[in-house]
């Protein structure tokens, strides 16, 4: 129990069957997998309260079900090909509840949409570019500083990664959240804005049977 939730000892185990079919199809210069699954779900623990309610309270849904898709693509490079390498993935996910009284707090508050894409590419010799683009969109709510409920808006990221290996040492510089975009990704925490990280790696190898 807390200020805004009451606990429930009489809570059951939550139960779940689930069904997952893929194909694949691999070529000389690409890879390609797309996989759909449902999970059918009884006594989902979530905590809930109806709309008069102020406190949230644990229970178990009769019913949950939720199904989804995942695609992902990815190409095959040669070691003299400008391109390290590109992978493509794309899933999608929803959830039906079996009932629309209760304002639910965690259970429907999923990522329903996610597309990433990663690419390296060769920029001369030793030095090499990562790209890393994320487009996602979480359903569900989150409550903001006035207390009002809120739709969870999609958002894009990217990230960047420059490396440099001269022989044995490794440079490199990394931006995180290149664009500075301002987001949230779970709850009503804002999430850090553009990060930049400059590193060194070493490895040194001893032969210790001398």
């Amino acid at each position: 129990n807390g200020p805004s939730n009451v606990g429930n000892p009489d809570l059951k185990p939550e139960k779940a069957v689930t069904v997952e079919s893929g194909y694949k199809m691999n070529f000389k210069w690409m890879n390609f997998r797309i996989s759909g699954f449902n999970r059918f779900g009884r006594d989902i623990i979530d905590w809930v309260k109806l709309p008069e309610d102020e406190k949230y309270t644990t229970m178990n849904y009769t019913r949950l079900n939720t199904y989804g898709v995942e695609i992902n693509a990815s190409l095959n490079t040669s070691k003299n090909s400008v391109i390290n390498y590109f992978y493509l993935d794309y899933s999608y996910i929803n959830t039906i509840k079996n009932s629309d009284r209760y304002i639910s707090a965690y259970a429907l508050d999923y990522l329903k949409h996610k597309l990433s894409a990663r690419i390296s590419h060769k920029i001369y010799k030793s030095l090499s570019l990562d790209w890393n683009f994320t487009l996602q969109h979480r359903n569900g709510t989150y409550t903001d500083i006035n207390m009002v409920e809120q739709d969870y808006k999609p958002f894009f990221l990217a990230n960047a990664r420059i490396d440099w290996h001269p022989k044995f040492i490794e440079l490199y510089l990394e931006i995180e959240n290149l664009l500075n975009t301002k987001y949230r990704d779970f709850g009503s925490i804002i999430q850090p804005g553009r990060w930049i990280f400059v590193g060194v790696n070493s490895q040194l190898n001893f032969d210790s049977s001398r």
